[in-house]
């Protein structure tokens, strides 16, 4: 390519461990590439859509709430949600 280096990508979840590898080696610039996992695990394409966050994209959005509602709450997502609610009421 004339302007850089380019990479064919064959396999979407080997780049996304890639990317995880970079928080645990660039701690600094962890926050972007767990922002990077968290958007490569939930995106999807749908040529009906013009974002790659579809409706296809709810359960693993769910996950990623899910994994940091049990690692800062310890509890699960839905347990979290209903405590929320029981305190609002």
């Amino acid at each position: 390519m004339k302007w850089g280096a380019v990479r064919i990508v064959e396999s979407k979840e080997l780049l996304l461990v890639e990317k995880a590898l970079r928080c645990v080696l660039f701690p600094p610039e962890s926050a972007y590439w767990a922002y990077q996992v968290a958007k490569g695990y939930a995106e999807r394409y749908d040529p009906d859509f013009f974002h790659e966050l579809i409706p296809e994209s709810a359960p693993m959005v769910e996950d990623i709430a899910d994994f940091w509602c049990r690692y800062h709450f310890s509890m699960p997502l839905r347990q979290w949600l209903a405590t929320g609610k029981k305190e609002r009421e």
